[in-house]
């Protein structure tokens, strides 16, 4: 309570929210072929960007070639770079199979 003369405040704490990345990746193509020198493989195309306010350090892209049963035939993981907020990158990863199975690919990015 103020009498005449009194000032009084009040102090509210308003949270500072920090820009932040948000990298999202997108399946794009996948297809299967066929080398003497790699037998079968599998090539995935991604198109991996980030739709945050701040850079993302040190993008990573994983990509699993995953049987129906569970099993993981091949994994790889590329190293993408520094992603500014807007900016995208295509990335083509090669997994190796084999013709007598049928495959989902599981990906992931990491940063």
């Amino acid at each position: 309570m103020c009498s005449a003369g009194c000032i009084s405040s009040a102090t509210t704490s308003v949270p500072h929210i920090l820009p932040s990345p948000n990298v999202k990746v997108d399946l794009i193509d996948s297809s299967s072929d066929w080398s003497f020198s790699k037998g079968v493989y599998y090539t995935a195309t991604f198109s991996v960007y980030n739709i945050g306010d701040a850079t993302a350090q040190n993008v990573y892209l994983n990509a699993k070639l995953i049987q129906n049963n569970g099993g993981v035939d091949d994994s790889k993981s590329v190293y993408v770079g520094n992603l500014a907020p807007g900016n995208k990158q295509t990335v083509n990863i090669v997994l190796d199979g084999d013709w007598d199975e049928s495959y989902k690919i599981s990906y992931s990015v990491s940063y």
